[in-house]
């Protein structure tokens, strides 16, 4: 048990040093390289013209879900390390602008665990910004649907190799 004392602006300093510096420490001795592949993806009433997802990813969403086609609106592949924190920003399909950042990353095993997922989509079609905020656990080489938001629904998948 860790108790501070200070201002309150020096306790939340002190809160954000302690949480990059607690982590076990063989993710502090060897950092491990991660591709993250991060998918936004929209549902479909209708078939779309480019069905350029993976069949066992859209299956997988079918599903989930109900719905039966899906349209990849773009990607961002990223490559961190653990303990890394990560941001990106993409303009996708049709006039979608979408922005994501990735905080305190490690590894388990087969496992990545991400601290905090931030996943804003912003487009005329959606009328506003719509955003999630998250911590999850993505098993290496499968896809992971991290959320999902709108009436005709627009995902967040993730998948991790390292």
């Amino acid at each position: 048990t860790i108790i501070l004392r200070d201002r309150p602006e020096a306790v939340d300093e002190m809160k954000s040093v302690l949480v990059r510096l607690d982590v076990p420490s063989e993710a502090r001795s060897s950092p491990t390289a991660i591709n993250l592949d991060c998918h936004v993806i929209r549902a479909s009433k209708e078939a779309v013209s480019r069905p350029d997802l993976p069949g066992n990813l859209t299956e997988s969403l079918s599903r989930l879900t109900g719905w039966k086609h899906f349209e990849d609106l773009g990607m961002v592949a990223v490559r961190a390390s653990t303990g890394a924190a990560v941001e990106a920003e993409v303009l996708l399909a049709d006039e979608h602008q979408a922005s994501l950042a990735f905080d305190r990353l490690s590894t388990s095993a087969d496992t990545l665990h991400i601290g905090t997922v931030v996943f804003r989509l912003q487009s005329q079609q959606l009328g506003s910004l719509h955003s999630l905020k998250t911590s999850t656990e993505v098993k290496d080489g499968e896809y992971t649907v991290i959320g999902a938001f709108g009436s005709v629904p627009y995902f967040l998948v993730i998948q991790a190799r390292y």
